[in-house]
């Protein structure tokens, strides 16, 4: 064969391989999934003219063994090197002051002229309910009472009991506080006792 006629023949070779090549890269455009989900890029070399062209194995496309080179390459490559830190900026100038905050509710009145006021009921022997009364314009905020024995009496003052120590309302709201005691033992000659009560008074602003 003369050379001429194997130019031609080595010609026709290399066109029929891009024609071949350039047939399967189209059909599997429409399918392509490259890189593949391993993140692998799959390729055929030219053996006659050293081109590349990339394929995807999942729809059946695959090297020409006589005429191409199988070339497969990951897409990613090795991390590199930490770069160094950069230089601090310089600092930005001061932003505009923000627009003042809403109002916020007022709060409850406070407690003003504390004063404690104690009442001291009669003498009984059996059951007494007195209450100790705050000036006009404050309130009872809490209070209590206690037994004390009459002047030359001995006994057990343990034996009368606090039946009731509440708040309640005389002249005005809660301006008292009121203490009811009673006898646990029932005895003609029990020793008399009297009942003392004190309120705890202030300005509430209610």
């Amino acid at each position: 064969m003369s050379g001429f006629m194997r130019s031609m023949s080595r010609s026709r070779v290399a066109v029929l391989a891009l024609v071949l090549g350039a047939g399967v890269g189209a059909a599997g455009a429409a399918y392509a999934a490259i890189p593949d989900p391993g993140g692998e890029v799959h390729g055929c070399v030219s053996k006659l003219t050293g081109a590349l062209r990339v394929i995807d194995p999942s729809t059946g496309a695959q090297c020409n063994t006589l005429l191409e080179t199988p070339l497969d390459f990951s897409q990613q490559g090795q991390q590199g090197a930490t770069g160094a830190t950069g230089a601090t900026g310089a600092q930005g100038p001061a932003g505009p002051t923000g627009a003042t905050g809403a109002t916020g509710a007022q709060g409850p009145a406070g407690v003003s002229g504390y004063q404690i006021v104690t009442f001291t009921g009669p003498s009984t022997d059996l059951y007494d309910a007195e209450a100790a009364t705050c000036p006009a314009g404050k309130q009872a905020i809490s209070g209590g009472g206690y037994v004390v024995l009459d002047s030359g009496e001995s006994g057990i003052a343990d034996d009368v009991a606090i039946r009731a120590s509440i708040p309640i309302s005389l002249k005005s709201t809660d301006d008292s506080w009121d203490v009811r005691a009673f006898e646990t033992v029932t005895d003609d000659n029990f020793t008399k006792w009297h009942l003392v009560v004190e309120a705890v008074c202030a300005n509430t602003g209610s």
